[in-house]
């Protein structure tokens, strides 16, 4: 979540089966190409590794989406009147600059690490600067704004009425999904995208702040790296709620196992 420098930050989304995985990943390139920005596909180290019989009729694809390449006339668009052919970084209301491929006529722009204007020449000018870092930052609301809706969220809760969760990523749910199977009173929270972070989670412990009576974070790191997103993003900082909360973290390279976490179901 943090590669990156001038507050920029990678998408980052993080499949927990293996059909999410197949599928995600060809969301995951189109995403890169749509947003035109830097995209991290997280998968374990079991679930990269691992076997499983699918049934080719679960596997989902989904066509390339290239996302907004220039026309091949730039002579056409508004920028001419300007004396511009092609700006690369055009401020547009979503954030999102028409790119060209390479090969393409009359699209020749500067890539450089410095701040640019539309064009990618160097600029300094501080209205330029604040234009171009408001621009980049609308990029993440255009992503929440047409990724998550009704029907897509960044995580995925089961047993929303349970009294106490267990919150993980990756291929510790199927054990995790197996352990509370029957079990009403245990939920699971899995987190699918880190980065942008759906504040809808944040509603739904807000909303259920008596419901809830312990919160145990499932990871297989040393500094509990998810555990630490989760409490900032939402707020699980206060006594009572830190009261709450538990964790399980396991960084010998063997996978969490059931019983291991069958402790947390007193």
């Amino acid at each position: 979540m943090n590669a990156g420098f001038g507050e920029t930050s990678p998408i980052v989304i993080a499949p927990s089966t293996f059909e999410e995985t197949y599928a995600m990943i060809s969301l995951a390139l189109n995403r890169s190409d749509m947003y035109q920005h830097p995209l991290i596909f997280l998968i374990d180290k079991q679930l990269a590794e691992g076997y499983k019989t699918i049934q080719e009729s679960d596997l989902k694809t989904f066509p390339i989406n290239r996302g907004e390449v220039v026309p091949h006339s730039p002579t056409s668009r508004d920028q001419v009147e300007k004396g511009d052919t092609y700006l690369r970084y055009q401020i547009t209301p979503e954030g999102i600059s028409p790119y060209a491929v390479p090969g393409q006529e009359d699209t020749l722009f500067i890539a450089s690490s410095y701040e640019h204007d539309e064009s990618g020449a160097s600029n300094d000018d501080p209205k330029m600067k604040d234009a171009q870092m408001q621009k980049r930052f609308r990029k993440r609301l255009t992503f929440y704004q047409k990724e998550f809706d009704s029907e897509t969220h960044a995580y995925e809760i089961i047993n929303p009425q349970a009294e106490k969760f267990f919150i993980t990523r990756g291929i510790n749910r199927y054990n995790i999904e197996a352990l509370i199977k029957d079990k009403p009173e245990r939920g699971l929270i899995v987190i699918k995208i880190f980065h942008p972070f759906d504040i809808r989670l944040i509603n739904f412990f807000q909303s259920k702040e008596l419901q809830i009576k312990k919160l145990v974070f499932v990871e297989m790191n040393y500094e509990g790296q998810m555990e630490r997103v989760l409490r900032n993003e939402c707020h699980l900082t206060t006594p009572e709620r830190e009261a709450k909360i538990h964790h399980h973290r396991k960084y010998t390279l063997y996978p969490i196992f059931i019983e291991e976490l069958e402790q947390y179901l007193e």
